[in-house]
């Protein structure tokens, strides 16, 4: 926990006192020196980031933004010199990568406009040298920038295919907790047939609103994800109370009588 009297929570009153309406989240450019080129330390870089505190001043795409931009070769806001202790933050140790940040501190402006403004840096890194850009602004719309290279993905349907590829791990996880608790292998082929099956009614179930209604690309990795969490849940409740009756000698007909009006 950090101590009352801090300094770096009397920096955070401070910025949160001037400004209060910031996008929390700087964008973060990365000048990084490619192979035979020595170091960062030179005037191309230097070159480069007083190419981007002025054009991010000017530009119409960003300048609604009121931005702040922090480099190892700029000025403090204000003109003031950058202190030294901080200007060494900004370039690693052995002199191959400097940063340079982008501070919006307004939330007046197009984070699409931005990108779109960002991206041509990307095209154009200073000779010798690669530029990574990430950052808030980037990971909201899915834009980014690694070894000049502009990438754009959609963020929200990644996540759901995240979430589908983590359901999809955790299914012979799920199987072999309910063998253990079962006991009788041949009952796991029910979960999986269940999975299946339940997707496929659900499917047919939706196709004919696809016509009618906008259905969503998340929207088959989400019910996968649901379908999966309910039938495997569902799947140890019933086989795990009807591989116990078994064992206490229950007849097949009352065992599953049972099981299905109690269970659930």
């Amino acid at each position: 926990e950090t101590p009352p009297n801090s300094t770096s929570l009397a920096a955070e009153e401070e910025v949160q006192l001037y400004f209060p309406k910031r996008l929390q989240g700087s964008i973060v450019m990365a000048v990084e020196a490619l192979p035979g080129t020595p170091s960062v330390i030179s005037e191309a870089v230097a070159e480069f980031s007083r190419n981007v505190s002025q054009r991010v001043a000017k530009d119409w795409r960003v300048r609604s933004f009121k931005p702040i931009v922090l480099g190892y070769y700029l000025d403090s806001p204000g003109g003031q010199a950058m202190h030294k202790m901080i200007q060494e933050e900004l370039v690693s140790h052995d002199k191959r990568m400097t940063l340079i940040f982008i501070q919006p501190t307004t939330l007046e402006g197009s984070i699409s406009d931005a990108n779109a403004f960002l991206q041509e840096f990307c095209d154009q890194p200073p000779s010798g040298f690669t530029l990574h850009i990430t950052g808030m602004p980037s990971v909201m719309s899915g834009d980014g920038c690694f070894a000049g290279v502009h990438g754009k993905v959609n963020t929200r349907d990644m996540n759901f295919e995240l979430i589908f590829r983590a359901e999809l791990m955790t299914v012979p996880v799920a199987l072999v907790i309910i063998g253990r608790m079962v006991k009788y292998v041949r009952l796991l082929l029910l979960p999986l047939i269940l999975v299946i099956i339940s997707f496929i009614v659900c499917a047919a179930m939706l196709v004919p609103w696809m016509d009618v209604v906008p259905i969503a690309h998340d929207v088959p990795a989400a019910m996968g994800s649901v379908i999966m969490a309910l039938c495997l849940d569902y799947s140890l409740f019933f086989l795990s109370r009807f591989g116990e009756q078994h064992s206490n000698g229950w007849q097949l007909q009352a065992n599953v009588d049972t099981v299905l009006r109690e269970t659930g």
